[in-house]
């Protein structure tokens, strides 16, 4: 759910709940404010040993007003438990699937890290190394204008410790620049990994590299840089890094920011 919607939801918002929310025994009905009434529609296998689990996230998504969510637990490598919660699509009255995917936002930057760490590890790079060394995209530059010359200088270190020259609060943050990157571009939706790092290495950068601390598309990097040092797409990457014995994930994209 976009932020402008519900400034105040946050993990640590989730996790205060729990215990009130654990102690509820029925599934609420859905907010009103959702456009929706009667209860959450839920799917997937009920099983009455996580009732509890149910009556939780139930009670979350009316409370905050949140649309829809899924959620799945494993333990000790088995799938215990998977089931979607609220819609998918408020209007058409859809349910959200077990299956469904949502944007993970900042739940990738520790993925990410553990994939470089693991190529660190295997000696496919070096922490040190120039990221524009691990690349091969070529930068999309604006009509007169030219790459920023301290991109040179970022290294993928500063890219794993958010150093790396970016600043959203004193520039903007590109996931939500869906529409304009697609049209500097010239492709359609969705745009991909690559498209944003592109477009971003032909933006200037908002401080050196190194000089300070700020959450930027470091991510985004990061995923680059661990393509590039396997020859691999995005996503394939970072899953056969993390573990080898795993088929290789879906193509991640950015779709148009919600108004």
């Amino acid at each position: 759910m976009p932020a402008s919607q519900n400034p105040h939801l946050s993990r640590r918002t989730f996790f205060s709940s729990s215990a009130a929310a654990l102690a509820a025994s029925a599934i609420p009905a859905f907010a009103s404010s959702n456009g929706c009434d009667g209860e959450l529609p839920v799917t997937g296998a009920a099983d009455p040993a996580f009732a509890s689990i149910d009556t939780l996230v139930t009670k979350f998504l009316a409370d905050n007003a949140v649309p829809g969510a899924s959620l799945a637990i494993h333990h000790k490598g088995k799938l215990v438990f998977e089931r979607g919660f609220g819609y998918s699509d408020v209007e058409k009255n859809e349910a959200v699937k077990p299956e469904a995917l949502f944007r993970i936002a900042s739940v990738s930057k520790p993925i990410t890290a553990v994939a470089i760490m693991r190529l660190a590890e295997q000696g496919k790079l070096k922490l040190d190394d120039k990221v524009l060394d691990r690349m091969t995209l070529k930068a999309v530059v604006p009509k007169g204008g030219d790459i920023d010359k301290r991109w040179v200088s970022i290294t993928i270190r500063q890219c794993l410790r958010h150093t790396g020259g970016w600043d959203r609060a004193k520039s903007y943050d590109p996931i939500g620049k869906a529409t304009e990157i697609a049209k500097a571009l010239e492709i359609p939706f969705p745009v991909g990994s690559d498209d944003v790092t592109r477009y971003m290495m032909g933006q200037p950068l908002d401080f050196d590299p190194g000089e300070r601390d700020s959450r930027f598309v470091e991510r985004i990097l990061r995923v680059v840089a661990s393509c590039r040092a396997q020859g691999q797409n995005v996503m394939d990457s970072l899953t056969r890094a993390v573990d080898p014995h795993r088929v290789p994930a879906k193509r991640m994209t950015l779709l148009p920011a919600t108004p």
